[in-house]
């Protein structure tokens, strides 16, 4: 005689999934808390992330079961059930419960490099990768591969565990009816949406939800790194839903704000549709060449009179000659970021960068555009593969000549998983650079690729830092080491004569601090030098983006552009407000003097005062300096989905 089990029989094994997975969930979550303890006491929020992380849990458990689950309940009533479809399950949960593994061990490595959990950034890297795969290998090799056996050590365990299930089932005939089965997939889908979802609210559940202090870290603990890398998967699919500013204002209240904040005069505004086109006033009467060299992941942590550790003496050196930044702040912290705002002058907002954007990949404002109307020759020169972020497809569409990148190395002494050294990098450029016209102005824009991880560099060529060789502070100081052997041959060159050179980081290398925007994590070393380039330091607040008119500037261009930067040659500079504009992940923060104002999605803004280097809660908000930061946030989502950034109407 044949068994007849019950209904929910069918469901035993979803049963031991989200049992299961919630044990396990809620396990490594208390090893990330305990793991930062400290952080998590300073918030008091021990409790609230342990239970709503079983929230976060569920909506990831239902997610994964959702096929399966949705499979067994329409099929319940058929009599081969359990032929055909509990075997797939079975397979189905133990690879997805593996998977929830696999990311949860990532979460450390991560963590270590951003501050966060898996997030956006974790989602892009897998577009390329070969890097990805290589950088594993050879910065992470034993934490993957033994990330991956334990991961697939416990979906294999998973499976083991409903062997028994399995067999119980296939000698069991199922007497449920097509009515029952049809309620049952009734009740199952509500119980889906209703676990994915969350909440009988407006809206669904979302990381605002668990947005409870400053410390953004400690908030993404009460998530699981399921949830926080398919989040951030499920935004880069929907651009416009990035495209939403964290507060509204009218379209003329931004124009007014925005145009009295350059502090132009009003008869230099050329446009009233591109409302922040305008001419420019050189600080030199000829023009001079320029190259731009950024240097990868260089943040003020790896220069010693910046407050950080003793690696980069050659970049400090030239500091001295030049034109040395002592609060200089980043727009990002990726590498994109970093090149819209050198090379495009563009705010940053919580969408991509716009060099990986659809409406700016043709005659989008860059400065090499503007360069080449001018005369100028211009190219960029990148050690690794130059696809990498769409940097190639953008700069040739906006106003680069040519792009070199490691496949046009004839010769090269060093390879890493991104590219080839930095000497290498250099000695090209060098060539370059030899070889342009002395009656031709050139731009040369430059990407370095060796600060990053996993900090490989030629053996034989500096002291590891304290003896460890594949410390990120041993690559920076290779790469300062490389900096400082161009520029022994750049200064007794033929092309040092009427030339500026930028050297600048793209951002630091890793997220520190417990503010919701940490203000050390965003700073970076600049120095302008050069022929004509007197010596000074500039201790004032500067941004990434006052870096381009400023050197529009001293190499004697005078051409009208829609960039907001201040031109730090002017003669009221010292009157300007002083003012850095800083996204990280979902969260912008405008700093104007000593007070940043900081926006969250679906969140009110907070307003902070600065005070020796960290942010102290205001008890009300300036309403002038929420007007601006309102305005500044706004203003390069406006301009970028109306097409208004461009050197002509």
């Amino acid at each position: 005689m044949v068994n007849s089990p019950s209904p929910l029989f069918c469901f035993k094994v979803f049963i031991r999934f989200f049992l299961v997975g919630l044990l396990t969930l809620s396990f490594s979550r208390l090893l990330l808390v305990l793991w930062q303890f400290d952080r998590v006491s300073a918030t008091d929020g021990l409790w609230f992330i342990m239970f709503q992380g079983i929230r976060f849990d569920l909506i990831s458990l239902s997610f994964v079961a959702l096929i399966p689950l949705l499979i067994t309940s329409i099929f319940s009533w058929h009599d081969n059930f359990s032929k055909r479809v509990s075997n797939f399950n079975r397979i189905y949960l133990s690879i997805g419960f593996g998977l929830l593994v696999f990311l949860e061990m990532s979460t450390p490595d991560f963590i270590n490099q951003y501050g966060l959990r898996p997030n956006v950034w974790f989602v892009e890297y897998l577009k390329y990768p070969a890097e990805v795969l290589s950088m594993l290998f050879h910065g992470y090799f034993i934490s993957f591969i033994l990330g991956s056996l334990i991961s697939f050590a416990a979906g294999y365990f998973f499976y083991r565990m409903n062997k028994s299930w399995q067999l119980e089932q296939s000698v069991a005939t199922l007497n449920i009816s097509i009515p029952r089965a049809l309620l049952t997939s009734f009740a199952v889908f509500i119980f889906l949406a209703f676990s994915i979802r969350s909440s009988f609210g407006h809206r669904p559940v979302s990381p605002s939800t668990v947005t409870f202090s400053h410390d953004q870290l400690v908030n993404t603990l009460a998530m699981n790194s399921f949830y926080s890398a398919s989040y951030a998967g499920l935004k880069l699919i929907s651009e416009s839903n990035e495209s939403k500013p964290y507060q509204s204002m009218p379209v003329d209240k931004i124009k007014a704000v925005v145009r009295d904040m350059m502090a132009v005069n009003e008869i230099d505004f050329v446009s009233d549709k591109i409302f922040t086109l305008h001419k420019n006033k050189a600080s030199v009467s000829h023009k001079k060449n320029l190259v731009i060299i950024l240097e990868e992941s260089l943040g003020a942590y790896y220069v010693e009179s910046l407050g950080g550790v003793a690696v980069t003496p050659n970049l400090q050196a030239l500091g001295k000659e030049g034109w040395w930044f002592e609060q200089m702040y980043a727009t990002g912290t990726r590498s994109a970021r970093g090149i819209e705002a050198i090379i495009t002058d563009f705010l940053p907002t919580r969408s991509k960068s716009t060099i990986k954007r659809r409406k700016s990949q043709d005659h989008f404002f860059t400065i090499a555009n503007l360069l080449k109307e001018q005369g100028y020759k211009t190219d960029f020169i990148y050690g690794g593969d130059s696809t990498f972020d769409n940097m190639k497809g953008f700069f040739l569409a906006n106003g680069f000549d040519e792009v070199f990148d490691q496949y046009d190395f004839t010769s090269k002494q060093f390879e890493t998983s991104w590219g080839v050294s930095d000497e290498d990098l250099f000695a090209k450029l060098d060539e370059s650079l030899m070889q342009k016209k002395a009656e031709e102005p050139f731009f040369t824009f430059v990407f370095t690729t060796s600060n990053h991880d996993p900090y490989e560099y030629p053996d034989n060529t500096i002291e590891p830092y304290q003896g460890m060789a594949r410390a990120p502070e041993s690559a920076a100081k290779y790469a300062d080491f490389a900096l400082g052997k161009f520029f022994e041959k750049a200064k007794v060159s033929e092309y040092w004569k009427n030339t500026v050179f930028l050297v600048i980081a793209d951002h630091a290398a890793k997220v520190r601090g417990h503010d919701l925007i940490s203000m050390e994590t965003f700073k970076i070393p600049a120095v302008i030098v050069g022929d004509g380039i007197e010596s000074k330091n500039i201790k004032r607040v500067v941004s990434q983006i006052d870096i381009p008119p400023t050197l529009l500037s001293l190499i004697g261009v005078e051409a009208a552009n829609p960039m907001i930067g201040y031109d730090l040659t002017r003669e009221d500079v010292e009157k300007l407000p002083q003012r850095a504009i800083m996204q990280y992940a979902d969260i912008q923060g405008y700093r104007e003097n000593d007070h940043m104002i900081v926006f969250q999605p679906d969140s009110e803004p907070l307003q902070f005062n600065i005070l020796d280097k960290k942010l102290q809660k205001a008890e009300k908000i300036d309403p002038v300096l929420l007007e601006h930061a309102v305005a500044f946030s706004n203003l390069p989502l406006y301009l970028y989905e109306n097409e208004l950034y461009h050197l002509h109407e």
